[in-house]
C-alpha cells in the first residue's frame, strides 16, 4: 500500500473503533467501581479529591479503607464534567476518547518498530478488541492508563531512533503522568527501564550516539517520582468486596483469554455455564463460545509467530514489544501473586494488550498477502458474535433502576440493608434520598442495624452477596415479605412485622 491508501485505511479503522466505543455508551447503569468514580466527582471538589488521595490514599474515605488511589485521573475527570456534565455518557466519553486515540498510537509504534503493514493490522486488532472496547466504555482510569503507556512507548521508540531532547522530555512527562494515575503503572516503568538498560540496546544506543547520561538521568527522574509513593507501594491496603479464590491455572487462563476476546453472555447462557448445563445451550450460544475460542487460537498462534520472527530479526528494536510484554507480566505476577485472584482480570495491567497485538500483527504481516487477507477476513467474521453479545446483553447490575425504585417506594424511617458495603456507593450516587443505607458483610452486622424496626428493605446484589443465605433466611423467619422486585443482578425485598 502507498501512503495515501494507508492513511485512508487507518482513518477508516479509527472511525470504526470510535463508533464501537461510542455505541450505547450511556445506556447501562454504573457498576460498583464506576459508581465510586461518579460519587467522587459528585461529592468532592478539586481540593478535596487531592487531599483525600494524599492523606488517605482513597477517593472515597467514608466508604473504603484501601490506600491505592491517586489523584490525576479524578482531577481530569472533575474538570471534564464541569464542561460536559455528570452522567453515564459524559463520564464514559473521556474513556472512549482515550481508547480511540490509542488506535493511532499503536499504529505509530508498530510502524516505527516494524512497518506500516504491521501498524495497520495492530490498529485493526486494537480497534476491534472487545476487551479494549469494554474498558473504553467504563468511567474508570484503565483506558487512560493504556493510552499513557502507548504514548510513553511511542516517545521511547522515537527517542531511540532520533536522539531528540524534546522526545526525551515528552517521554519523562508522559511517564510522570502515568506514575500518578495508578500504582500498576510501575510495571510499565519497569519494562521501560529494563529495555533502556538492556545490554544489547546499550550498544545500539551508543551506535546512535545517544549520550548515556540522558538515559541515566531519565531513569533517576522516574525512580525519584516513586519516593512519595513508596510507603503505600511497600504496604498496600487492598480492600476487595469479594475474593475470586486462590491463584490458579484458571486465573491465568482467564487473563490469557482476555488478551484475545471475552464473553458477555445473556442471563440464560450465564446460568447454563455456571451450572455446567451444556446440554441446554442453543446453537447461537455454541457459535458465540466457539468463535471466542477460535479468535483466541488464531491470535495466540500469530502471537507466537510474531515472537519468533521478532527474536530472530537483525534489528534490535524488533524485540521492543516482546520485552514490553514479558517484563510487565513478570513484574506484575511477582508483585501481585497473592492478590491476582482477587483482581481476577487483565484490567489492572491493560497496557500489555497493545504489546500482545503489536507482536501478533507482526506475525500477520509476515504471512503472504493472500493468507494474510484470508485470516484477517476470518478474524472479522469470528468477532461478530462477540460484538452482538456485548451490545445486546446487559452487563452491569442495574443500580440506577434499583435506586429509583427504592426512592419511589421507601417510607420515612425505612432502613435499607445492603448485602455488601460497597453497593452503597452506586445507590448513593443515583439517589441522595436514600439516607438510611446500611452496608453489611454478615448477619451480625445486619442485626446491629435493624433493632426493632418494623419495615426494612433488603438489597442483595452480585453473586458474592450473602452466599450462605443467612441474612435472607433471618429476614424470612422474623419478618413478612411484603414486596419483591428484581433487576439485573439485584434483588430487592421489602419486609415488615
Amino acid at each position: 500500500m502507498n501512503k495515501k491508501q494507508t492513511a485512508i485505511l487507518l482513518a477508516l479503522i479509527f472511525l470504526l473503533g470510535l463508533l464501537l466505543r461510542l455505541h450505547s455508551l450511556g445506556s447501562e447503569s454504573f457498576w460498583l467501581d464506576e459508581g465510586a468514580t461518579a460519587l467522587t466527582i459528585k461529592k468532592y471538589s478539586y481540593s478535596e479529591i487531592l487531599i483525600n488521595t494524599i492523606k488517605f490514599g482513597q477517593i472515597l474515605p467514608d466508604y473504603y479503607s484501601s490506600n491505592l488511589d491517586l489523584p490525576t485521573y479524578y482531577l481530569i475527570l472533575k474538570f471534564w464534567t464541569s464542561m460536559f456534565g455528570l452522567n453515564e455518557f459524559s463520564l464514559r466519553f473521556i474513556s472512549a476518547i482515550f481508547g480511540s486515540l490509542s488506535i493511532i498510537l499503536i499504529y505509530l509504534i508498530s510502524k516505527e518498530i516494524f512497518d506500516s503493514n504491521a501498524g495497520v493490522i495492530s490498529a485493526l486488532l486494537l480497534s476491534t478488541s472487545i476487551v479494549m472496547i469494554e474498558y473504553s466504555q467504563e468511567a474508570r482510569l484503565y483506558s487512560f492508563l493504556a493510552f499513557i503507556a502507548l504514548l510513553s512507548g511511542y516517545f521511547l521508540v522515537s527517542l531511540i531512533k532520533t536522539n531528540s531532547n524534546k522526545l526525551l522530555l515528552a517521554f519523562i512527562i508522559s511517564n510522570l503522568i502515568g506514575i500518578y494515575i495508578h500504582y500498576t503503572f510501575i510495571f510499565f516503568v519497569v519494562f521501560e527501564l529494563v529495555y533502556l538498560l538492556y545490554p544489547e540496546l546499550l550498544s545500539f544506543i551508543k551506535e546512535r550516539k545517544i549520550k548515556l547520561k540522558k538515559i541515566h538521568l531519565c531513569c533517576i527522574i522516574l525512580l525519584l517520582a516513586y519516593i512519595p509513593l513508596l510507603p503505600r507501594l511497600l504496604r498496600p491496603s487492598i480492600v476487595a468486596t469479594h475474593s475470586l479464590g486462590k491463584f490458579s491455572v484458571l486465573v491465568i487462563g482467564k487473563i490469557f483469554l482476555q488478551l484475545n476476546s471475552w464473553l458477555y453472555p445473556s442471563l440464560e447462557l450465564r446460568n447454563n455455564l455456571n451450572n455446567a448445563n451444556f446440554q441446554a445451550l442453543a446453537l447461537p450460544d455454541w457459535i458465540l463460545l466457539l468463535s471466542i475460542m477460535a479468535v483466541a487460537l488464531m491470535l495466540s498462534i500469530l502471537f507466537l509467530k510474531g515472537i519468533y520472527a521478532s527474536m530472530n530479526a537483525k534489528k534490535k528494536l524488533h524485540r521492543f514489544p516482546v520485552v514490553w510484554m514479558t517484563s510487565v507480566l513478570a513484574a506484575a505476577f511477582i508483585a501481585l501473586f497473592q492478590t491476582i485472584s482477587t483482581f481476577g482480570s487483565v484490567r489492572h495491567f491493560l497496557f500489555i494488550i497493545p504489546a500482545y497485538f503489536i507482536i501478533a500483527s507482526y506475525g500477520f504481516s509476515r504471512l503472504k498477502w493472500k493468507y494474510r487477507t484470508t485470516l484477517l477476513t476470518l478474524y472479522i467474521l469470528l468477532i461478530m458474535p462477540s460484538f452482538y453479545s456485548y451490545y445486546a446483553n446487559i452487563n452491569n447490575p442495574q443500580y440506577r433502576e434499583a435506586a429509583l425504585f427504592l426512592e419511589d417506594n421507601i417510607r420515612n424511617g425505612d432502613k435499607i440493608i445492603v448485602s455488601i458495603p460497597s453497593v452503597k456507593v452506586p445507590l448513593s450516587y443515583y439517589s441522595s434520598k436514600l439516607t438510611m443505607l446500611y452496608g453489611v458483610s454478615n448477619l451480625n452486622d445486619a442485626k446491629s442495624f435493624i433493632h426493632r424496626d418494623t419495615s426494612v428493605w433488603l438489597v442483595l446484589s452480585t453473586k458474592y452477596a450473602d452466599q450462605e443465605g443467612t441474612i435472607k433466611s433471618y429476614f424470612d423467619k422474623n419478618y413478612n415479605l411484603v414486596e419483591f422486585k428484581s433487576f439485573f443482578d439485584i434483588q430487592i425485598y421489602h419486609y415488615s412485622k
